[in-house]
């Protein structure tokens, strides 16, 4: 057990105690205690959330190691199996973070950053689906 799942598991059961108050609370007509609450369990169930993202990545790095130590290949099966960082999970899968525990891709990047046909032809035409779309001159 980590002490992020320690962690996690304690702000979960705090945003369950927090939700249950809640519903006292609207039930005996405090509605805006109620609500405080309600933000409250919300602020603690995310909380808890990153923190068993946090519990499963460090988990994946002593997968990871365990299996280099043991010179076994850490083939990309593996990391499919295993979450990735936060900052690839909210910006859909494009960017990694330095916290990442999927190996880089070089091809991901290329594309993330230019199209072929700008890569092609030193930027000068691009592709429709090009993220840049920005025309550079041949004069300059």
């Amino acid at each position: 057990m980590t002490p992020a799942l320690r962690t996690a598991r304690t702000l979960t059961a705090a945003a369950t105690t927090a939700s249950g108050t809640a519903a006292y609370l609207a039930y005996t007509g405090s509605y805006w205690l109620a609500a405080a609450t309600v933000y409250v369990a919300a602020f603690l169930a995310w909380c808890a959330r990153r923190d068993y993202q946090r519990h499963h990545v460090i988990r994946a790095r002593a997968i990871i190691r365990e299996r280099a130590a043991r010179g076994l290949p850490t083939a990309p099966s593996v990391f499919d199996t295993i979450p990735c960082c936060d900052l690839a999970s909210h910006g859909d899968g494009r960017t990694h973070g330095p916290d990442c525990v999927r190996p880089p891709d070089p091809a991901d990047e290329l594309n993330a950053a230019y199209c072929v046909d700008a890569f092609v032809f030193h930027g000068a035409t691009h592709a429709a689906n090009c993220p840049t779309r920005t025309t550079r001159s041949n004069a300059a």
